[in-house]
């Protein structure tokens, strides 16, 4: 085994039980995938902070819950593979922009035309699991899974 693989290995074990576990299903179901305008991406393998969660979705619905330039927000799991954008109003109550539903369906799997949002810092807000930072990738041209 390569020293490398030994230090990956070494590595998952130290994880907590729920992280490994979402490590080696990741890795179960995909080893990379490559998005438009960059290389091939190994899952996991550089050096930045690990997302909290990665979900791929259309690119409508990147539209429609990307976050707005100002003010604060929070990208919220509502559950049955749907996502949605929320902001804090004046009165310090966290909301759906505009009082319309953005809700919006995601997945967990990659998929060839799928956007990826990697999302970190998970809090619970209204009774959710609330994400304070995001970051959509470019859309996948091709993956590679087992």
């Amino acid at each position: 085994m390569g020293e490398a693989k030994q230090k990956r290995e070494a590595a998952i074990v130290a994880m907590p039980v729920t992280r490994r576990e979402a490590r080696q299903e990741d890795e179960r179901r995909m080893k990379a995938f490559a998005t438009a305008g960059a290389a091939m991406v190994a899952i996991h393998e550089s050096l930045k902070e690990r997302s909290a969660k990665i979900v791929y979705m259309d690119e409508a619905a990147a539209r429609v819950i990307a976050p707005p330039p100002q003010g604060e927000w929070r990208i919220v799991d509502g559950g049955r593979g749907r996502f949605a954008l929320i902001t804090k109003r004046p009165d310090g109550r966290w909301g759906i922009p505009g009082g319309s539903g953005n809700a919006r369906e995601v997945s967990d799997t990659p998929a060839v035309g799928k956007i990826p949002l990697e999302l970190w810092e998970p809090e619970i807000i209204n009774g959710k699991i609330a994400y304070r930072k995001a970051r959509f990738g470019n859309a996948i041209i091709t993956t590679a899974i087992n």
